[in-house]
């Protein structure tokens, strides 16, 4: 056996000093500053950035509540966020002025979820429009709030088969509103609603399950943007007439659109393309759909665009293998990227860092997996390294390029452990059809997938097959958990699933009501569908797992309750195996505060050491104070 490898730096070196939510980000309406969610505080709060001296204010404290969106007002002095506490996922409206600069609550239910529309405020900032569930928890409808005094009105109830629904763009003179309406991940409506009258339409007709996502009105108000997947595998940018119900592609790449933008004068789309989970930026002339790629933006993964209120310039949130989640600005004319943000937390050389290499393995039925090899350095034939095999969540999302889970990844590969990340069938980005190889077939396809690609991890002549890992959360928890069940024969020497479901049937049955529309289509019915359910389900082979067992879950959960877990832990306990379970009493579906991510991750890592490695390795106090710099 090689010796094991030394660490070159304290493990705590490996987290970004800031967590950015890039899902939460507003410019003012003058261009001279940004709201903008970090973990600095220990949660996830407000803070807002000038982007003239850089002074940063911190604008919440919350220690309980997180903040997850954030919008400005047209009047500049009052932003909109939506919170939730301990990961409930119950997000209640808060508005804050800037001036008295305490939040106060806008809407109150606390059994209920308010989603902010895009672009949530009437013109004068006096109303703002939002989707809620708290008529019927299976149902969210459109509302809207006056700003003021808090009075709310319901606007428009979906069509009966959506539940969930995301509010989009609004019209030039505010009147109508764009609306997502969700049957299935893959089968999503689009709709056109009055605000004044509360009547709603199809924005395009009817054609079974594709994927309609209205983005934009064209500032002459006649027209859409649509990212659609009509007569295509992946989605491109297409326009319709609102007046005939006419569409046209605008563009249409060879990949999947992730996420478009258009200019407030209308010339001009911001598109972020998904290339086999690398990202790309492009700039694309709305009339002509001529492109051209943005230049400045890292190699990684780009999240949003959001264009600047005067239209020169898009801000993204970009992550790299080797560096975390920072903040960009991206000129449009002169194609230059500036990082406004700087989340590292130490001058760690990016060359003693590791990108990964993308390969294909070919699964039984020729169906090929995209696959990030992460090798370690000094990996070699004679010096081989463990290795463990990360699942994604989702399942209908994906694994892309980025700096995973916090800096781990990073940190497992300077101890000398490898990382083979696969997006299996039901990943996203790879088009419609390979995306719902996952529906009603969890457990099924999959995990041939997977047994796939640990076949291929095995045959690496610079990997230990004696000591391979498996590891993942959510849908990946619940691949983990089916890896070191159902696929024994490797002989795994670990695995870590952070709150995957263990028993389909009982899964079925306690996800949200908002969710229960969706599960008899996307996993199965806990009654018609039981005996096979159970089947799949890691909880019917607990008793085959060998390989010491590490399981960490948000006591508050929503969507995977904490049942889940107990019953596979409880299971695997009795048939004799090693476990470590771990109950974060604060947390929901994943780790948000700052103090339980870094806990979760270093019992991750500690694990993994120890039973890939032999023994933990020396890794530095991971309490202990880190010199670095503010967003």
């Amino acid at each position: 056996m090689a010796p094991a490898p030394v660490r070159r730096f304290p493990r705590a070196r490996f987290r970004a000093y800031h967590g950015l939510d890039f899902r939460a980000f507003a410019p003012s309406p003058d261009g001279r500053q940004v709201a903008f969610v970090a973990n600095t505080s220990g949660n996830m709060n407000l803070w807002t950035l000038d982007l003239d001296t850089g002074r940063q204010v911190q604008r919440t404290s919350f220690r309980r509540r997180a903040v997850r969106s954030v919008h400005w007002s047209p009047r500049g002095d009052v932003l909109v966020f939506a919170a939730d506490r301990d990961g409930d996922e119950n997000q209640q409206l808060f508005c804050l002025d800037l001036n008295s600069g305490w939040p106060e609550r806008l809407a109150v239910h606390a059994g209920a979820q308010f989603f902010p529309a895009v672009e949530p405020f009437s013109a004068d900032g006096s109303r703002f429009i939002y989707a809620a569930n708290d008529r019927d928890p299976a149902v969210f409808d459109l509302c809207e709030v006056e700003v003021a005094s808090g009075q709310a009105r319901r606007v428009w109830t979906p069509p009966d088969g959506v539940g969930m629904i995301g509010l989009t763009g609004r019209s030039p003179d505010g009147r109508q509103v764009l609306v997502v309406g969700l049957h299935s991940n893959t089968w999503q409506e689009g709709f056109v609603v009055d605000l004044g009258t509360g009547e709603g339409r199809m924005l395009l007709p009817a054609a079974g399950e594709r994927r309609d996502q209205p983005l934009a009105f064209a500032p002459d108000g006649r027209h859409v943007y649509v990212a659609t997947d009509r007569d295509r595998e992946d989605t491109g940018l297409a326009v319709c007439d609102l007046a005939d119900g006419s569409w046209r592609y605008v563009y249409a790449p060879d990949a999947e659109v992730a996420d478009a933008a258009l200019s407030p004068d209308g010339e001009t789309l911001a598109v972020v393309e998904n290339q086999a989970g690398y990202s790309r930026l492009v700039w694309v002339d709305a009339a002509t759909g001529v492109a051209r790629p943005a230049a400045g933006v890292p190699e990684g993964v780009a999240h949003n665009a959001v264009f600047a209120p005067d239209g020169r310039a898009v801000y993204t949130f970009v992550e790299e293998p080797r560096h975390p989640c920072e903040l960009y600005r991206v000129e449009r004319a002169r194609d230059a990227a500036t990082q406004l943000t700087n989340s590292w937390v130490a001058a760690i050389d990016r060359d003693q860092l590791v990108a990964p290499e993308l390969v294909y393995v070919t699964a039984p039925d020729g169906l090929r997996i995209p696959t990030f090899v992460y090798r370690p350095h000094g990996a070699t034939a004679q010096t081989p390294v463990p290795a463990v095999l990360s699942i994604h969540g989702g399942p209908e999302a994906q694994e892309q390029p980025g700096y995973s889970y916090a800096g781990t990844y990073q940190s497992l590969l300077a101890a000398g452990i490898a990382v083979v990340a696969p997006n299996i069938r039901g990943s996203t980005g790879f088009g419609r059809e390979y995306q719902m190889r996952i529906h009603r077939d969890w457990g099924g396809g999959e995990l041939r997938d997977l047994e796939a690609v640990a076949g291929y991890m095995a045959g690496l002549d610079w990997v230990r097959a004696d000591r391979m890992g498996v590891f993942g959360g959510s849908f990946g928890g619940f691949a983990t958990l089916s890896v070191v069940s159902r696929l024994p024969q490797f002989d795994w020497a670990a695995a870590v699933s952070i709150c995957g479901p263990s028993n389909l049937v009982s899964f079925a049955r306690s996800v949200p009501p908002s969710w229960k529309s969706l599960m008899k289509g996307w996993v199965g019915d806990p009654d018609e569908d039981r005996e096979m359910l159970l089947e799949r389900s890691p909880i019917t082979y607990a008793h085959q797992v060998r390989a010491p067992l590490c399981v960490l879950q948000g006591k508050l959960d929503p969507r995977v309750v904490e049942a889940e877990s107990e019953q596979m832990v409880a299971a695997v306990r009795a048939s004799g195996a090693e476990v470590r379970y771990e109950v974060f009493p604060d947390e929901g579906h994943g780790f948000v505060k700052k103090e339980n991510a870094a806990r979760a991750f270093i019992i991750v890592e500690d694990f993994f050491e120890e039973h890939l490695l032999g023994g933990v390795l020396p890794s530095g106090d991971p309490d202990a104070p880190i010199e670095g710099t503010g967003p």
